[in-house]
């Protein structure tokens, strides 16, 4: 059939409880056009690396020093795509500057005092969108090393705390492929992700 030649699985996430976790699992479906299974597909699968971080630490009132938390992540990988987000409680996220710095020193500003007097700050960034700085600055880099976000309140008269944050990486580590059988079904057998 027209327009199928690979197919990439990248197995669905949950961050629930997990710090910096990768999980495994059996991964195997069937590559359909319409209802009918598509034979003689080639079919891999990459790997997602979760961090789920619950610090709930006081953010200091108009203070140069941001409140720092840090996620170490020992899976290798090259970075394909990136998910963060952040669980803020403030009384005024105009007051808040939000980064996230690779283990190599690579810093994103994920936020930079914008929302004016809105409370609390929960957000989830893609690698392509975010109000200052693209996470896509992380592409290609190694997943391993120590993650650290930083919070800092820079106005008076406002304090909160890093409820939690993490992210969601996908990388370009793949397991051999196989290809779908006579009905377009396959099976990768257990996987890391």
């Amino acid at each position: 059939p027209s327009g199928y030649r690979t197919v990439r699985v990248m197995p669905g996430t949950s961050t629930a409880g997990l710090n910096a976790a990768v999980m495994r699992g059996p991964v195997a479906g069937r590559v359909t056009e319409g209802t009918i299974g598509v034979p003689g597909v080639s079919v891999s699968a990459g790997e997602r690396i979760l961090g789920f971080r619950s610090p709930n630490l006081a953010i200091p009132d108009n203070f140069p020093i941001p409140t720092s938390d840090a996620e170490s992540v020992v899976t290798p990988g090259t970075i394909e795509r990136i998910r963060v987000w952040v669980a803020i409680s403030h009384t005024y996220v105009g007051d808040l500057i939000v980064s996230l710095t690779h283990p190599d020193g690579t810093t994103c500003v994920l936020h930079q005092m914008t929302g004016g007097g809105a409370d609390n700050l929960f957000e989830i960034y893609s690698d392509t969108t975010t109000p200052n700085q693209p996470l896509s600055r992380f592409v290609g880099k190694s997943a391993v090393g120590i993650w650290r976000l930083d919070v800092r309140d820079a106005q008076a008269s406002d304090v909160g705390y890093l409820n939690g944050w993490g992210f969601v990486i996908d990388t370009g580590q793949t397991r051999p492929a196989v290809t779908t059988d006579a009905n377009g079904d396959f099976n990768l057998g257990t996987q890391t992700y």
